[in-house]
């Protein structure tokens, strides 16, 4: 996901800061989005953790939503 669209995406998400994060706050954040949604995460959770597809979205959205609203 590009910085310009998850910055788009950060901006329209109800309780994230109003204030822009530091740009060392906005390489970290992006790493995370980034290993949250990787094909390894997702393979730990559908296989690994033995959850079905809807599951492993739902695993996915609820590592994802604290993170875009700290």
């Amino acid at each position: 996901m590009g910085q310009l669209r998850l910055s788009m995406m950060m901006s329209r998400t109800p309780g994230v800061a109003a204030e822009a994060p530091s740009n060392a706050t906005r390489q970290r954040r992006l790493a995370q989005i980034i290993a949250i949604c990787g094909a390894t995460t997702w393979r730990i959770l559908r296989f690994d953790g033995d959850l079905n597809s809807a599951e492993t979205e739902l695993a996915i959205a609820e590592l994802l939503v604290p993170l875009l609203h700290s």
